[in-house]
């Protein structure tokens, strides 16, 4: 009885316990930038830029413009050092709207 309840602690340590590695491949592809609500605050529509979030395969989100340089430069450093194996023929027509004073990337 002893090993039985051992085998089952065991069991269920590797169970919930398990590590996931993920490869570098299916990481750059998740890796998105996060931009926080206080920096995406608007007023009007020219207070808003389309900035990338992502390396590839995105249009982006809207940012107030005071801090799209900011994210621009986030979005550079993390694209430089995990760069995309593949990239997206993604056609991107929208432009980043102020909505409920919210920037908001709107597609057309």
């Amino acid at each position: 009885m002893k090993h039985f309840v051992w085998a089952i602690l065991a069991f269920s340590l590797m169970t919930t316990f398990k590590v996931e590695t993920v490869s570098a491949k299916t990481e750059s592809i998740l890796a998105q930038i996060k931009i926080s609500a206080s920096d995406r605050t608007c007023r009007k529509d020219t207070d808003c830029r389309t900035v990338g979030v992502k390396c590839s395969c995105s249009c982006g989100k809207g940012v107030n413009k005071a801090h799209f340089a900011k994210y621009a430069q986030k979005l550079e450093q993390m694209c430089l050092a995990n760069p995309p194996e593949k990239m997206c023929k993604v056609m991107c027509t929208g432009e980043a709207k102020c909505i409920d004073r919210v920037c908001t990337y709107v597609s057309k």
